[in-house]
């Protein structure tokens, strides 16, 4: 099922994707989708070159995203270093992304653990953007606060309120979302949530009990919260400030 829709995702667009639990995977499902057009893939951080293996045209040297193909497909660029691309210079980002339909960007780092805290730098997220994808997951709800499942866990800690070894709850993951310094920290152009790894009812009633905690000032800033699975491709789509289902997939 389609994501560019409730996302709100129009062409000519930059979306800058941030959080953790499924960026890559939001990425490529969102390239997949405009796979029919041109769609740039890049970073403003790291990203694994075999992570986006599979992509239709890879530029890894200045030159050549400075003068990107206008064929359709998706085309990824980056500066190839030790087996990741890295970010190339935001000012040259912004003039490649002129020859496409839609720019995608992996805006963060979470070394692939499930929660993250931020330094102030962080989510690096261009002055282009149009929208800002915040990903995360609830999983780890009820799990000791550890180096095992947040990255820059002392961060963390500051953000959400709890105390090393204590078991996070919703609330905590709620407060970490909503804090200035949070989720959406640097965040540019409209703002979308996305609940990602939802593999049961369970976690989907938590899930929609996760959105219910998150502050009405907070909530109203975002255009739309997407609650779901990227893997399982099953979704639920709440408006940002009313927090009402849309629809429901089956």
């Amino acid at each position: 099922m389609s994501l560019s829709g409730p996302l709100g995702i129009r062409q000519g667009e930059t979306v800058a994707i941030t959080g953790s639990g499924g960026k890559t995977t939001l990425m490529l499902r969102l390239a997949a989708e405009w796979r029919a057009k041109r769609v740039l893939l890049s970073t403003t951080t790291s990203i694994a070159r075999d992570e986006v293996a599979g992509s239709h045209y890879l530029y890894s040297q200045p030159e050549q995203w400075r003068a990107p193909s206008p064929a359709q497909g998706i085309h990824v660029a980056g500066i190839e270093k030790n087996g990741s691309l890295q970010a190339p210079p935001l000012r040259e980002l912004q003039l490649a992304r002129e020859g496409f339909d839609l720019t995608l960007l992996e805006c963060d780092d979470s070394r692939g653990l499930p929660l993250k805290g931020w330094r102030e730098n962080e989510p690096v997220v261009p002055y282009f953007a149009d929208l800002t994808v915040g990903v995360t997951t609830i999983w780890p709800v009820g799990r000791p606060v550890s180096d095992s499942l947040i990255y820059q866990k002392g961060l963390f800690i500051i953000l959400c309120g709890a105390a090393l070894g204590e078991s996070l709850t919703l609330a905590h993951m709620a407060t970490a979302i909503a804090h200035p310094r949070g989720l959406f920290h640097n965040a540019c152009g409209r703002r979308a949530l996305l609940i990602n790894q939802i593999k049961s009812d369970t976690e989907r009633e938590a899930a929609k009990e996760l959105v219910k905690l998150l502050p009405e000032e907070f909530a109203r800033t975002l255009d739309c919260i997407v609650v779901g699975s990227l893997h399982q491709k099953e979704y639920i789509y709440l408006a940002g400030g009313s927090r009402e289902p849309l629809s429901d997939t089956p």
